[in-house]
């Protein structure tokens, strides 16, 4: 690349060095592989460029998807259309990378995916990240941000009483009553 580029060639100090975890893969675990299999970078390069192509497949299909499914709210939040996303191939994928811009982890995820799947009640179920909030009705998954309204800062106890009083506070309310807060990526009733 430098060469191609015009670019002046510059070695790095730290790149012999194997203590980064990084170098450790480069100078001294592909070596291994070379040394069992001759063809292993050209392999893995070849690989990589396959991963990227299937990686572009997969970006096509949730964009696909994502216009069956979703629509936004006011603030441009997704609200998501968990019937028609259960009824898609590889919903689960779907739902992944629709929730993971926000914060939301794999477990999380995993988490509400088995509240979809489940013949229970899907209504009133809440899946926390860090800044934001998916709340399930019977139809939809909406995604929130988790404000906590005293501060402006974040908060997973203002959460629950914003989602438990329909989306509003009382300004009377007493919010100090609500100190349990859940699991990272527990689901509960609202």
């Amino acid at each position: 690349y430098a060469v191609s580029h015009g670019l002046q060639w510059h070695e790095d100090s730290t790149n012999t060095d194997s203590a980064y975890k990084r170098n450790c893969i480069r100078n001294e675990i592909f070596p291994i592989f070379e040394r069992l299999n001759p063809s292993f970078l050209t392999t893995l390069n070849e690989d990589m460029e396959r991963f990227a192509q299937v990686q572009s497949i997969a970006d096509e299909y949730v964009h696909s998807v994502s216009a069956e499914v979703v629509r936004h709210d006011s603030d441009g939040l997704p609200v998501i259309d968990h019937e028609r996303l259960t009824s898609q191939l590889n919903w689960e994928y779907v739902l992944f990378r629709l929730l993971e811009p926000f914060g939301f982890t794999s477990s999380a995820v995993a988490d509400l995916a088995d509240v979809l799947k489940s013949r229970g009640t899907v209504s009133g179920r809440k899946f926390f990240a860090s800044e934001y909030l998916a709340v399930t009705s019977a139809t939809g998954i909406q995604v929130i941000r988790s404000v906590d309204f005293t501060d402006g800062h974040f908060g997973r106890k203002d959460c629950h009483l914003f989602c438990s009083t329909g989306g509003h506070f009382d300004k009377f309310s007493d919010r100090s009553a609500h100190v349990a807060e859940p699991a990272a990526s527990v689901a509960e009733p609202v």
